[in-house]
């Protein structure tokens, strides 16, 4: 591996966090459902853009990239920047309890596995099967928020 190749993960790392930062900034603030949540959630967690080959372009490059330890660190330094990115994305649609929560995590987790998952079962849309799987996650983020009474 050359230099050359981890500055491009740094960068695309780089370009990745500040988008989403940018797109979540942007996103307009009123309440969403579960659904259009998520489906949000995914568009600023692959920033500056999802496109349906999200799989092959971008989450396997990235777990690709996990194999070499150095490429990982760079990669789980920007995770910071990017949950922070999903926080505010909920805080804007109406899920401040969620967004404040232990869980924010949990369900950039969902989002990779969910479009894995898609993938490996031959979803016609895994994006849309992605959104579900999330949409269901903030649900029971919702009702975990509930019980413990921190959920307005």
């Amino acid at each position: 591996k050359g230099v050359l190749f981890v500055e491009a993960v740094r960068r695309a790392e780089e370009i990745r966090s500040s988008s989403a930062a940018e797109l979540a900034s942007a996103v307009p603030v009123r309440t969403r459902s579960a659904i259009e949540t998520a489906r949000l959630m995914i568009e600023i967690f692959f920033a500056p853009q999802l496109t349906s080959d999200v799989l092959t372009v971008r989450l396997e490059p990235m777990v690709a990239a996990h194999r070499d330890p150095e490429l990982r660190q760079i990669i789980a330094d920007f995770r910071p920047l990017h949950l922070d990115a999903q926080r505010v994305v909920l805080r804007r649609s109406g899920h401040e309890a969620i967004a404040d929560g232990p869980d924010v995590e949990l369900l950039a987790r969902m989002i990779e596995s969910s479009l894995l998952y898609a993938g490996q079962t031959g979803d016609a849309d895994p994006i849309d099967a992605a959104s579900r799987s999330v949409a269901r996650m903030i649900e029971l983020a919702h009702h975990a928020a509930e019980i413990a009474g921190t959920d307005g």
